[in-house]
């Protein structure tokens, strides 16, 4: 009884470190100590954050000025690349379903180094601009611009406006506006987008060899922009290349990166189904 007693504290004190870490915690320096609080049981009110629930050494109703905040700590939540994913994957709305709870839930870490909120509300902002949701397309670029008032506006905001352009507008004139953001003067991230967008569109003309061309430039030219972009772009090149005589080898090989890069996600699921299928 003693020993299995013994295990299950060793266990627990062990185990805490690990849950700890787990969490997304904001980390202040607080009269030279450092202490950190789950965001969630954080409210941002103007330059300051208020503390929800005792807890950590903080107290209830405890304000803490945001210019003690030092950082973000913890991993990013596996939902945000799902929702990446499935937004390329042509399903927003579904994405949408995971990146709103969560938005509200990190907004209070929102500008801190290391948040979690910048990346998902990025993805969110193509995801409204995809379901032509103008409003909450534009007031989600302002406020991540706003979060980061040095910077300006945020690139991200280009890509929104262009992904909401009716379809009524012609086909060239959104190719030409996409293309105008694959650049150097665009983040990696923006001009992936730009040009995965830009393939989509050309594929769905049956244009396939420019669809082919801006899918392949994102791995290729833009690998940063996100390894979830990378991996849906090469399973969307992979399509265009298996239908083609003499090309399915080559189609293996972007299949077989795509489940890596996407892996954990719809998308590297999808990409390892067609990969078994191809083989």
């Amino acid at each position: 009884m003693f020993s299995r007693a013994l295990l299950f504290a060793s266990l627990t004190v062990l185990g805490a470190p690990l849950l700890h870490a787990q969490e997304t915690r904001v980390v202040f320096e607080v009269a030279g100590v450092s202490r950190s609080i789950p965001v969630t049981n954080l409210v941002a009110q103007g330059d300051k954050f208020v503390v929800k629930a005792a807890a950590d050494g903080f107290t209830a109703n405890q304000a803490i000025p945001r210019t003690a905040a030092s950082y973000v700590q913890g991993e990013r939540p596996a939902l945000v690349n799902e929702a990446i994913a499935l937004i390329l994957m042509e399903k927003p709305l579904d994405a949408l379903k995971l990146l709103e709870p969560f938005l509200e839930q990190q907004r209070p870490s929102s500008g801190l180094v290391g948040n979690h909120w910048d990346a998902a509300a990025r993805a969110a902002v193509v995801a409204y601009g995809l379901i032509g949701s103008t409003e909450k397309c534009n007031a989600l670029g302002k406020e991540i611009s706003d979060a980061t008032p040095e910077v300006g506006n945020d690139p991200i905001i280009s890509l929104g406006r262009m992904l909401l352009l009716p379809f009524s507008t012609p086909l060239e004139d959104r190719l030409n506006g996409l293309a105008s953001l694959v650049s150097e003067n665009s983040p990696a991230e923006v001009s992936a987008y730009a040009s995965f967008f830009r393939g989509l569109r050309l594929h769905k003309a049956k244009r396939d060899e420019e669809a082919l061309e801006a899918y392949l430039l994102i791995p290729c030219a833009y690998p940063t922009g996100g390894s979830v972009l990378n991996g849906v772009a090469e399973m969307n090149a992979a399509e265009i290349l298996a239908a083609q005589t003499g090309r399915r080898e080559e189609a293996v090989a972007l299949l077989t990166s795509a489940t890596s890069y996407a892996q954990a996600t719809p998308a590297g699921t999808e990409a390892a189904k067609r990969l078994k299928s191809l083989k």
